[in-house]
């Protein structure tokens, strides 16, 4: 068993999605609705599990940043005194929570020399006192120690986490050059082609040393999915015809490594499938187009290359050792059916003729899911199909443009035709007109008078339930929906009137109508978005309160 380091939990599903967040909070001042989103997104996490408090200190000053008008840039909703009470209680939070970390021993240390410790400076201890046992801070300086606060986080929290991460794909990326250039040296002496050797062995457990325990889905898997790796740079040695077979020699090169890990990680091969899907349905229903390989200085030098992912033997590489995990590793395994049924809801949504072949292996792995794997089958069969229709339908596309247009044109006469007829004779002069119009349209076709359109050649099926592409919509409402005052305006959010506000409406429609008479619509309270007519002011009354609602 390898030694690993002790897992960590966290909220954010990827290494993407949390560099994402730290782009949003720290994002140009001059646009406060990425920070809001960047604000929104921490308070998700909160609701997932624990969030790191330089992740939460970081959200909560900028929230308070953006209840200030921007740090003052605009005149806030709220008074001075809420505003410093805001920056006052995040800022003793933030110090509070940093220093606490600190905090060792069976005795306490004092705040400031935990701070000391930590690199924070003096004067946050200072105004964290003040705030806390003495005046509340003057908002200028709450104001200033709000950004000082933020540079510091991103400092010495989220700048250090991100190269953290890079410099940890490059250590893996450069591992795993050395270890493929020690196998290929192995399989080519003819010495242990079928196990590793103690150099390999050892790289491998270095690579596992190296990585938290869940991090081999954001780091390991993409470094092996890179062109160069599970994907030879060149392309002769990739797969060579389309039934996705991969040459012996690459799979004696990686199996090992593959093997190792799917002993190590009880998920990774699994994952690693899900990854080698996802890819492979990139490239849409029919095949790519080939794509020449990218160049290289040197295959055995290890450095980076230009990604390829467009490449037809690309994704077919990728398929067939997506075939090979399903063969070696899910099979003989009999992993569980919800298991093997989101591979399969992974097939379907990427759907592709690279991802079907890896379903039919699914299917075979599986037997009491094959009935539902059927249709789905089907459906691949009649999107390539539909794919193949489509190149035939390209290479005649200017003959079925003649033909529409002439189309249109006799459409286009005969609904003139028509017109024609239908008009009242009105002298020669129209009838002048329309046979002059009439002949125009005989040389120049009219546009089409058919309801129906032809779609984009980039159309294709997507599932129920998806937009085109096979990507799943966003159903996130818009940031002024979180306004009351903006629904309100807008009538989205309309608050019924409670009996007195009805009683004291309607008297004062009375008033006015006894005052003005029968001069039309008479206004309600100025608290009332609704006009009533003077007759009917209590039925109208009654209507808007039955009929206002939430939507």
């Amino acid at each position: 068993m390898f030694a690993t380091r002790l897992p960590r939990i966290v909220p954010w599903s990827n290494f993407d999605e949390w560099l994402e967040t730290y782009q949003l909070l720290f994002s140009d001042p001059s646009m406060p609705d990425k920070r809001a989103e960047g604000v929104r997104r921490v308070k998700a996490w909160s609701s997932r599990g624990k969030v790191p408090h330089a992740v939460e200190s970081t959200a909560g000053l900028v929230e308070v940043w953006l209840r200030d008008g921007c740090g003052g840039a605009f005149i806030p909703s709220i008074s001075e005194l809420e505003i410093r009470l805001m920056y006052t209680m995040v800022f003793i939070r933030f110090v509070n929570g940093i220093t606490d970390v600190a905090q060792k021993g069976s005795y306490a240390s004092s705040v400031s020399y935990l701070a000391g410790s930590m690199g924070l400076p003096s004067w946050f201890v200072e105004l964290r006192h003040s705030g806390t046992h003495d005046q509340l801070p003057g908002l200028t300086i709450l104001r200033s120690g709000c950004l000082q606060a933020l540079t510091w986080l991103e400092e010495n929290y989220w700048k250090l986490q991100k190269t953290e991460e890079t410099n940890t794909a490059v250590q893996i990326q450069d591992m795993l050059v050395q270890y493929k250039l020690n196998r290929k040296a192995q399989i080519k002496s003819g010495r242990g082609v079928d196990s590793l050797d103690s150099t390999a062995s050892a790289l491998l457990v270095d690579i596992s040393t190296v990585l938290i325990s869940d991090s081999f889905q954001s780091i390991l898997i993409p470094a092996l999915m890179e062109t160069g790796t599970l994907v030879p740079t060149a392309v002769r040695k990739r797969c060579p015809s389309d039934d996705c077979v991969l040459p012996t020699e690459l799979v004696q090169l990686w199996h090992p490594l593959l093997e190792r890990y799917d002993h190590h990680w009880a998920d990774f091969t699994q994952s690693l499938l899900r990854a080698i899907i996802e890819s492979c349905g990139k490239s849409g229903i029919a095949t790519a187009p080939q794509v020449a390989p990218a160049p290289s200085v040197d295959e055995e030098s290890g450095t980076p290359n230009t990604d390829d992912s467009a490449s037809l033997s690309y994704a077919r590489t990728l398929a067939g050792w997506g075939c090979h995990i399903v063969q070696s590793f899910i099979a003989p395994k009999a992993v569980d059916d919800d298991q093997i049924q989101d591979l399969v809801e992974a097939c379907a949504r990427n759907s592709s003729v690279h991802n079907k072949m890896i379903l039919q292996e699914l299917a075979k792995a599986a037997p009491a899911i094959q009935e539902r794997v059927l249709p789905i089958l089907k459906y691949m069969s009649v999107q390539d199909t539909l794919s193949e229709l489509a190149e035939t339908s390209d290479q005649d596309m200017s003959t079925n443009d003649s033909m529409d247009d002439e189309l249109d044109s006799q459409e286009g006469i005969h609904h003139l035709s028509e017109l024609q007829n239908v008009l009242p004779d009105a002298g020669s002069a129209p009838e002048t007109a329309a046979n002059s119009s009439l002949e125009e349209n005989t040389e120049a076709p009219g546009p089409s008078v058919s309801s129906w359109t032809r779609m984009p050649k980039t159309w294709r099926p997507s599932p129920i339930g998806t937009l085109s592409g096979g990507t799943f919509p966003s159903l996130d409402l818009p940031a002024e929906f979180d306004d009351v005052a903006f629904l309100q305006e807008q009538g989205i959010l309309c608050i019924p009137l409670d009996e007195d506000a009805k009683e004291a409406a309607a008297s004062e429609a009375n008033e006015n109508h006894e005052h003005h008479g029968n001069q039309g619509v008479v206004p309600l309270a100025s608290n009332s978005a609704a006009q009533v007519h003077p007759h009917n002011s209590e039925q109208s009354l009654l209507a808007i309160s039955s009929n206002i609602s939430l939507f």
